[in-house]
């Protein structure tokens, strides 16, 4: 996790949120930094091996939904991940 930002799984896609105690905030301000961090070396790996985070994000998820508020920002940007067999995701 990189806070105050996460990812969930909605509807079989990948969504970055913001947790918040003010979660109707204007959060325009955070595009640029997903935008950095999608871009990163660093994220280039979590992404590409993301599948295997799903579990634990959906109990993770689950887990917070009672304690912690949270805005759904948009979605995860995977256009520049490279998958098996050196692909990149279309």
């Amino acid at each position: 996790m990189i806070f105050p930002f996460d990812i969930f799984t909605i509807n079989g896609k990948y969504f970055w949120v913001v947790y918040s105690c003010n979660p109707n905030s204007d959060w325009k301000w955070s595009e640029s930094q997903l935008q950095m961090f999608e871009n990163s070396e660093e994220f280039k790996e979590i992404a590409a091996n993301i599948e295997s985070y799903h579990g634990h994000i959906d109990v993770d998820r689950s887990i917070k939904n009672d304690k912690i508020e949270y805005t759904i920002l948009r979605e995860v940007n995977l256009s520049n991940v490279v998958h098996d067999h050196g692909k990149e995701q279309t």
